[in-house]
């Protein structure tokens, strides 16, 4: 795996967490028990993560006949951050 660090990614990924927090999913809630506060501040580390499996991670196999699974890495980021937004909605509409 390499992280690769172009203009096109970082506005990629800058976009994400831009959508992310009109989303609301930077906004913490007040007064809510550890628990929540754990479930939250988790499914903020996997939307992140997600953003950077998406963006910026590149992964190569091989030495002769290189193969790249990049692919793979975009599925799997935006599977976890589509998990991350939708499990944040339905923890933030469960305490109101």
């Amino acid at each position: 795996m390499e992280i690769e660090f172009t203009r096109w990614r970082l506005l990629l990924l800058i976009s994400y967490f831009v959508g992310f927090a009109v989303l609301g999913g930077f906004d913490v809630p007040l007064d809510v028990p550890p628990r929540v506060l754990r479930s939250w501040s988790l499914l903020v580390l996997c939307f992140t993560v997600g953003a950077f499996l998406a963006s910026v991670v590149d992964f190569w196999v091989g030495h002769l006949d290189r193969t790249n699974y990049r692919w793979f890495l975009i599925v799997l980021g935006l599977a976890l951050m589509a998990f991350a937004t939708l499990q944040l909605h339905v923890l933030h509409s469960a305490m109101e």
